[in-house]
């Protein structure tokens, strides 16, 4: 009886720790080309619109809007979802196997380039949902008002999921259905290829002739933009390591960029660079030829996500001014530096993220190589680091004396998270509603400019202008009378 009880009580606390301990995610998506007005809202705050940013993980529970003439392209791992003008897209659920988008109204291609067998592909419309049964190429286009959708299978294998019908859809062919319909197909040749497909097909070779793939796994969001602005070396000490052109000669990793909260993770890292996203969350930095070079390691199928590769200095009582108040500081990880989440984590999370460059993990008097190094270590005051303000420019250039006061933060958070009213409301699922007011910004992408709508594209836009959130339209209606 008393063996019984022991066991049921060990079971008991097992589960306790593993409730304790919920492992974060290993993967995330990012947002890698904008152009146009893109609007985004976080998963705690579905309603709290703004403007869409470069190399922002993506979560469950994030929302993207497209609005007239504006495209964006999303990537995790080998997967990249394009989205056309006037298309509404939720990422509904995100883990190591499964990604659930729903596209409530709109135009998107879908680019699946490795499947794995466990993974699962899905995508929610108004009138049921896709299942992507091979890799391959994918159009999607949902119509909520009249609750039709319409996929075309360049290449691969779907199955489409109704109410009352389950059936697969090969390459070649396009399915058309409505919400209580029973669907039908058409031959793909009956239905030419308009300006959005052919800037996803160029968008698709560039990708599949990059080099990157030599040395990192596509399955490491972010690998896409390596090739366009940096060039690989090998070296004897670290293997394959990318180095990024055109930086300025004060720059160093973890410098241009600004920290904002996303959960499980806390305080995450976007960098500012195009290319920044890969080798701010995978891998380490290191010098080579007496520049920064960017280290993956080893080939690993699934490297894991880590919301930034540093070490953080300062302390409570650290500042670096009279005047500068709470300081934070930060330096990138070396070679085999071991890295210590600042959020709560297993250790099988902790040993994911370190396989690549420590195994095993042994923490002890670990000797930092950038530790005291002042054009490696960025700090800022506390408050620019909680603000999410761009920090390049507000940061402090610090005495060697005084770098070697600051402790290193281990397996701890630098700074308490800033609350703002966006972020503490009602938490919320995913709707097919738009924002209540698109966001402008310039056309920016890590590789590809934006490109002029064709005729059709055009007249296709002019035949969903109605759907357009109202604010929108009266903003432009607005913009057309003054110009009158």
């Amino acid at each position: 009886m008393k063996t019984t009880i022991r066991f049921l009580l060990a079971a008991a606390l097992s589960l306790l720790a593993a409730g304790a301990y919920a492992d974060p995610p290993g993967r995330v998506a990012r947002l890698n080309h904008i152009a146009g007005t893109v609007s985004f809202a976080p998963a705690e705050a579905p309603e709290a619109w703004s403007q869409a940013m470069l190399n922002r993980p993506l979560i469950g529970g994030d929302r993207l809007w497209t609005d007239h003439g504006s495209r964006a392209e999303l990537h995790v791992g080998p997967t990249a979802v394009r989205l056309a003008p006037y298309t509404s897209l939720d990422v509904v659920h995100l883990d190591d196997d499964r990604l659930q988008l729903r596209l409530a109204q709109g135009s998107a291609n879908l680019r699946v380039r490795d499947l794995d067998p466990n993974d699962v592909v899905e995508v929610t419309t108004p009138a049921g949902t896709i299942v992507v049964r091979a890799p391959g190429s994918y159009r999607l286009s949902a119509e909520p008002d009249a609750g039709a959708f319409r996929m075309s299978v360049h290449s691969g294998d779907a199955e489409i999921l109704t109410g009352s019908h389950r059936f697969l859809v090969p390459a070649g062919q396009i399915a058309t259905f409505a919400h209580g319909a029973p669907p039908h197909y058409e031959v793909a040749a009956y239905a030419p290829s308009d300006e959005f497909d052919r800037w996803s097909a160029e968008r698709d070779r560039r990708e599949d002739a990059l080099v990157a793939t030599r040395y990192v796994s596509p399955h490491m969001t972010g690998y896409e933009d390596l090739d366009a602005y940096g060039a690989w070396r090998t070296v004897p000490e670290y293997g394959a390591v990318w180095i990024p052109a055109r930086v300025a000669p004060d720059w160093a990793p973890y410098r241009e960029g600004h920290w904002t909260w996303i959960e499980p993770w806390g305080w995450t890292w976007i960098d500012d660079a195009p290319w920044g996203f890969a080798p701010s969350h995978y891998g380490r930095w290191v010098r080579v030829y007496d520049h920064w070079a960017w280290a993956p390691g080893p080939l690993v199928r699934r490297p894991v996500y880590a919301p930034a590769l540093v070490a953080f200095v300062g302390g409570s009582n650290w500042s670096v001014s009279l005047h500068s108040g709470p300081a934070v500081g930060w330096f990138p990880l070396g070679w085999r530096e071991p890295y210590r989440p600042w959020y709560r984590a297993s250790d099988v999370h902790v040993r994911r993220v370190n396989v690549t460059h420590v195994t095993p993990i042994h923490y002890g008097d670990v000797r930092h190589a950038h530790r005291n190094r002042p054009d490696a270590v960025t700090v800022v005051r506390r408050q620019d680091f909680v603000s999410a303000r761009p920090l390049a420019r507000s940061r402090f250039r610090v005495a060697d004396a005084e770098l070697s006061r600051a402790e290193i933060l281990r397996e701890r958070s630098p700074a308490e998270r800033e609350r703002r009213d966006a972020r503490d409301e009602r938490r919320a699922e995913p709707s097919p509603r738009r924002p209540a007011a698109g966001v402008s910004s310039d056309s920016r992408s890590a590789d590809l400019p934006a490109r002029t709508l064709d005729r059709r594209e055009a007249r296709a836009e002019q035949r969903v202008e109605r759907t357009a959130p109202p604010a929108v339209a009266e903003r432009r209606a607005g913009a057309e009378g003054q110009r009158a």
